[in-house]
């Protein structure tokens, strides 16, 4: 095999990953108070169905679009009942930072549930039936939080705080 048609070849393969983020967008390093000033919808919510996204370049799912229903809006549309996501099922129960109380959770603007991977935009990995805070339209690695005790998650409290 030579040369052009191993790098044709690599290329293929990586498909649509081939058009990489070049650099971090800005918002991948929003504090929590900026998180929610540029968030439209922020809803606490139970993953119930996922379907798999073709891609065009492959003939396998590599996102699934998640169904939540809202369990309390806690910014926006007080009527939501539901919303959709992209991301992907975990296997196994996303972590929660100990109800995000770990200190490296709110040390480190990129540390968080979801997953960056490379096209300028974060995504969750989400367990059917698990509960999640989700900033629906900012791409932010903290947009997808798992949310295991709705009574001492510190990331919930401190949103809830900033949104009253």
């Amino acid at each position: 095999m030579n040369k052009q048609s191993i790098i044709f070849l690599v290329l293929i393969l990586i498909g649509d990953m081939a058009y990489g983020c070049s650099s971090p967008p800005k918002y991948y390093f929003y504090s929590p108070i900026e998180l929610v000033s540029n968030s439209s919808l922020i809803v606490l919510a139970k993953a119930k169905t996922k379907k798999g996204i073709e891609s065009k370049y492959r003939k396998f799912p590599i996102f699934e679009s998640v169904k939540f229903d809202v369990i309390e809006v806690l910014k926006g549309d007080p009527e939501i009942s539901s919303v959709e996501m992209k991301g992907y099922i975990s296997k196994k129960t996303p972590y929660d930072f100990g109800n995000h109380e770990l200190k490296e959770f709110w040390d480190q603007p990129m540390l968080g549930a979801g997953i960056a991977p490379g096209d300028c935009y974060a995504y969750g990995l989400y367990d059917i039936e698990g509960v999640y805070l989700l900033f629906t339209d900012v791409g932010h690695i903290k947009s997808f939080e798992r949310i295991q005790d709705l009574d001492a998650d510190l990331w919930l409290t401190h949103v809830r705080g900033l949104t009253e």
